[in-house]
């Protein structure tokens, strides 16, 4: 079960807390879902929706599966201009691609913001016969909480008879790297009601002022046993996911043999993680991980920037076809879009348009009802640029 933790943006050191909202207020979204019936959503399936166009069975592709009854476009774009290609099916023709030598494509899966928030995503993956050995799904990933090394020095003076302590700032950041001889790192957000993000290890060196003998130890700051709790995204709401010990999601493969695959990928809807928040926002970003960087300063939000070259954080969902020694023949990356308005994705518009965005419908804002990347920044005034987003699984 996914929870929230009590604040939706954080620094590094400190967690920031957002106009409170009334829990009264609030829908049980458990109740909501048992009210559909069985195999139906209850949903306007839009007019003037574009369906997606059917992709070659004898191409690699990703498709929307015939029992999704909400309306999604899914084409071939460019992420670079912004450009949707809809008359393009998401799709890759392996034929005489050399082993290591991949083609890839970007894909984008377009979906009105309720049903992305309450029902999710379905993706169908296609595999032709006789090309791949291998499909791999790398799922998308964003920092919840900041994540990095600490310091790897810490050292300090105590006076066993007085019981006192002299912490030193050893890095030089004005910044003691203990409390009273107990070792601290700004990654570890612990006694915030967060998790411990801080990673890497540590010298300790402890000065008895009675004796002036000095002990050395080595220490760890213990971030990576639990280094899953301080992330979130796609992976986190797959059906069927499992997760290692460090509490991160494992990305699935398959072994086809060169055997042809349809495997449809479903992802919960992240409503069922916000029915727990309990402060009135509401937010898709677990799936919906499109992002223009023009919003943003000409930059990525900093919760998806990589954490020190790692490749834990990912900005889009790759399926990837292989051979038996991992070589590439093909990769689709997948961004996921929502849309504000039904009447704008119907005719294919402005996804972010806000003419419709002030109902207050509780516990949904205006800001754009459901927030993506583009609306957290909005709304916190640019703060994500060096802000995090503070939930996590």
């Amino acid at each position: 079960m996914r929870t929230w933790l009590p604040c939706v943006i954080w620094t590094a050191v400190a967690c920031t807390e957002l106009p409170e909202r009334d829990p009264n207020a609030l829908p049980n979204w458990d109740d909501y879902q048992e009210n559909v019936p069985t195999g139906e959503t209850g949903l306007d399936t839009g007019a003037g929706n574009v369906p997606p166009p059917e992709p070659p069975d004898t191409q690699f592709n990703l498709n929307s599966p015939d029992d999704v009854s909400w309306p999604v476009m899914l084409r071939r774009w460019d992420p670079l201009t912004g450009t949707v290609f809809p008359d393009e099916p998401c799709a890759i023709d392996l034929t005489n691609v050399p082993a290591g030598e991949a083609v890839t494509e970007d894909c984008i899966l377009e979906m009105n913001e309720a049903n992305l928030f309450f029902q999710g995503a379905r993706i169908n993956t296609h595999v032709p016969e006789d090309y791949c050995d291998y499909l791999f799904a790398i799922q998308y990933r964003y920092q919840a909480f900041p994540v990095g090394d600490g310091p790897t020095e810490v050292r300090y003076d105590f006076d066993p008879v007085l019981g006192t302590f002299v912490d030193y700032d050893t890095d030089g950041d004005g910044v003691p790297e203990s409390e009273d001889g107990v070792p601290v790192c700004q990654y570890n957000l612990l006694g915030v009601g967060g998790p411990n993000c801080c990673t890497g290890y540590y010298t300790l060196s402890a000065r008895d002022l009675s004796t002036g003998e000095v002990e050395e130890t080595l220490g760890f700051w213990g971030g990576e046993a639990t280094i899953g709790y301080c992330f979130d995204g796609a992976g986190y709401l797959l059906d069927g996911a499992s997760f290692a010990e460090n509490h991160l999601p494992r990305d699935p493969f398959f072994y086809l043999d060169r055997a042809a695959l349809d495997h449809a990928f479903t992802y919960r809807g992240p409503a069922e993680a916000a029915d727990q928040l309990q402060d009135g926002y509401a937010t898709n970003i677990a799936l919906a991980n499109y992002v223009n960087v023009a919003d943003h300063n000409g930059q990525l939000p900093v919760s998806l920037q990589d954490v020190d070259g790692t490749g834990l954080v990912r900005t889009t969902t790759d399926f990837i076809c292989t051979n038996d020694a991992l070589e590439k023949y093909g990769v689709i990356r997948l961004t996921i879009r929502e849309w504000n308005e039904e009447s704008q994705f119907g005719a294919d518009g402005n996804p972010d348009s806000r003419e419709g965005e002030f109902e207050n419908i509780p516990p949904f804002q205006p800001y754009d009802d459901v927030l993506d990347w583009r609306a957290l920044d909005l709304l916190s005034g640019g703060l994500f640029q060096t802000f995090y987003v503070g939930f996590a699984d």
